[in-house]
């Protein structure tokens, strides 16, 4: 068996000519390559791949790099800006929480929270609070003796309270 080599311009290149395990050698004009230089191996009839050479290689990862840095730059922008903001959206909900602990701490303090006991067993002794919980599979609501009961009602299955 003879080694099959074919050699000419690109132009001249017909992929559907070349036998299974022949190689093509453009020696000028091939537009993949800066150089017009290439060589093609033969698979079957008509289907051929271009063979890179190391030097082709550091071309185009060369060309590559720099939209590789590009892209990754645009990427790594709007991770940044998508961090900076959750970090400002964390330090308002920082800054609302502690505005909110010194306001129930300075209430506290100001006795705001402090009430008559109440009877065994009652749990709601503040003027407009309520208390609820579940006993033998029953809701059970406590308020203070002369409040008026909060306005709850059950809407599509669930406890609405209408303020």
């Amino acid at each position: 068996m003879a080694i099959l080599m074919r050699r000419g311009n690109h132009a001249d290149l017909d992929p559907n000519k070349l036998l299974a395990g022949e190689w093509a050698v453009v020696l000028a004009s091939d537009p993949l390559c800066t150089d017009g230089k290439a060589a093609y191996l033969c698979f079957s009839a008509g289907t051929t791949k271009r063979i890179a050479t190391y030097e082709d290689m550091q071309e185009l990862i060369g060309e590559a790099t720099d939209e590789i840095v590009q892209a990754l730059t645009e990427d790594v922008t709007a991770v940044i800006i998508v961090a900076n903001t959750a970090i400002t959206e964390a330090n308002t909900a920082r800054d609302y929480a502690t505005a909110v602990a010194e306001d129930l701490e300075a209430r506290r303090e100001a006795g705001d929270f402090t009430g008559p006991a109440g009877a065994p067993g009652a749990t709601v002794t503040l003027t407009g609070q309520f208390a609820m919980q579940v006993r033998d599979g029953h809701l059970y609501m406590s308020y203070k003796d002369g409040d008026t009961p909060p306005n709850l009602s059950i809407v599509n299955g669930r406890l609405v309270q209408t303020i």
